[in-house]
């Protein structure tokens, strides 16, 4: 997919006959569908531009109008697609909370020392906890950290780390 691009949805299914789509929304924040105007669709590495005419919620999904795509024949094709917008469009997030593909390669240093890379974020309902791939390859496997503020000392973006201070015998 496009490296500035995110996906919000993907396209399920179809809805009547009159060029509806079935919408899984893939992010936060679905009430974005409602004022979204264009998108990109992304299917099998095939980039489509779209404007969005409509949206709606409907149990738990959305239903949505393409302009210029009138029947269920136009957009079966679509089925599968991603709608994606650009990385810069994205809502913006209370300080302290970051998007997760923010996070994943970011260096992260205990003191001046280098731990390793972010690969994964879990979500685990209590706290998100951090996958680190050990910059040291005889360490045996990954590196989780929990995501609380008394061990995540700082993430900076712009620099590219995460600053942590590990609680004993984490490493262990």
């Amino acid at each position: 997919m496009a490296d500035n691009l995110v996906a919000v949805g993907k396209v399920i299914g179809y809805q009547g006959l009159k060029g509806e789509v079935k919408v899984l929304p893939l992010t936060d924040y679905p009430q974005r569908f409602k004022s979204l105007k264009k998108v990109k669709l992304v299917l099998n590495k095939k980039i489509t531009s779209v404007e969005v005419e409509t949206g709606r919620e409907q149990k738990n999904i959305w239903v949505i109008k393409f302009k210029d795509y009138d029947s269920r024949e136009e957009v079966e094709p679509l089925k599968e697609s991603y709608i994606m917008i650009p990385r810069e469009e994205r809502m913006a997030l209370p300080d302290d909370r970051y998007y997760i593909d923010d996070l994943i390669g970011l260096s992260v240093f205990t003191g001046d020392n280098k731990l390793g890379e972010v690969i994964d974020i879990l979500q685990t309902g209590g706290n998100d906890v951090f996958v680190v791939k050990p910059q040291d390859p005889s360490y045996p496997r990954d590196i989780l950290i929990p995501a609380l503020k008394d061990v995540i000392e700082e993430i900076s973006l712009q620099g590219k780390k995460v600053k942590v201070k590990l609680p004993e015998g984490l490493l262990d």
